[in-house]
């Protein structure tokens, strides 16, 4: 038997998943912030990004539209953009099995 830390328990996870999920560690478990996937529809693109994350919380999410279409998305604190016929209605959520909340943005920042 032996005692293990938490960081130990994280560092396993990230290297068994191929993946550095420590913003994820930092976000859900050190944060009581929850993620805002925001979105915005400009032209013909599609604008997201992360809010209320943690500096650099970059965890992919599956979106979507009210057309049934999804995406995966890999949103950062920075605006990104796919074009917009991708998804074909309104509203765009993400998926219910992420722990966030989606949000449309009327205008640009």
């Amino acid at each position: 038997r032996q005692t293990v830390m938490g960081s130990q328990i994280e560092s396993y996870i990230s290297r068994e998943a191929g993946v550095d999920l420590s913003r994820v560690f930092d976000q859900y478990l050190r944060s009581i912030k929850v993620p805002v996937f925001e979105y915005r529809l400009t032209g013909t693109a599609l604008e997201y990004r992360w809010a209320n994350v943690v500096a650099g919380f970059d965890m992919p999410v599956k979106v979507r539209s009210a057309g049934g279409e999804f995406l995966l998305l890999r949103p950062s604190e920075q605006w990104q953009s796919v074009p917009q016929g991708m998804l074909t209605k309104e509203p765009i959520e993400a998926d219910r099995n992420f722990y966030v909340t989606s949000q449309k943005m009327t205008t640009a920042p």
